[in-house]
């Protein structure tokens, strides 16, 4: 997976960070997001498939943007065996910007969801943890600036929410635990299958 900012919005790139126009008109016309499939016999290319990216306008590494040490392609993809689970994200603090796609073995993409749709908030810094397959359920652990964090899961097939949980909230603060910028992982519980992730109570 690539998340590439366009050649036509700097002047000089990589040399400067000056911008041809200081206020693109959409995200989408700043970066490009891409999940690409290679052989691995011979490293040859086989498809590139672009993502549409969420809405918002901001994303580091942008001079003056709160983060700048961030990228939109930390998540690592998963599959099932027939489709690759990709998460992109980025954030500028005010606005969430995150997206999850499912692709099919020929590049296709088969759903696509803005994860700020249903999380209705913004990311704290970027969107960091990894999708889970686990089922027939994508699961995504989300941090959402200081007002907590949120679970959600996806169909696998049509991309449908199936299940968005708040974090619990700390006793000791009033206040919902945030996300740990952890990737979710299955593990078994008396012989009861769980999902663990870590989670700061801040």
């Amino acid at each position: 997976m690539l998340a590439t900012y366009k050649d036509t919005i700097f002047v000089n790139p990589p040399k400067d960070f000056k911008l041809k126009d200081p206020k693109p008109a959409t995200f989408g016309d700043m970066v490009e997001f891409k999940l690409v499939c290679f052989s691995k016999s011979d490293g040859k290319k086989l498809w590139e498939t672009p993502i549409e990216p969420g809405e918002g306008w901001q994303a580091g590494p942008l001079p003056g943007s709160h983060g700048d040490e961030c990228s939109c392609d930390v998540p690592t993809p998963c599959t099932d065996g027939e489709r690759v689970y990709v998460a992109f994200g980025g954030s500028d603090n005010k606005k969430g910007l995150g997206v999850l796609a499912a692709v099919d073995y020929e590049g296709k993409v088969v759903w696509r969801q803005e994860l700020t749709k249903e999380v209705k908030g913004s990311f704290e810094y970027n969107l960091s943890t990894s999708p889970l397959f686990y089922k027939n359920l994508v699961v995504m652990v989300l941090t959402v600036g200081n007002r907590g964090g949120v679970t959600v899961a996806y169909d696998c097939k049509t991309g449908e929410l199936k299940y968005s949980e708040p974090r619990p909230v700390a006793p000791w603060t009033g206040r919902r635990h945030s996300g740990g910028h952890s990737s979710p992982v299955p593990a078994l519980s008396k012989g009861t299958p769980i999902i663990l992730y870590n989670a700061i109570a801040a």
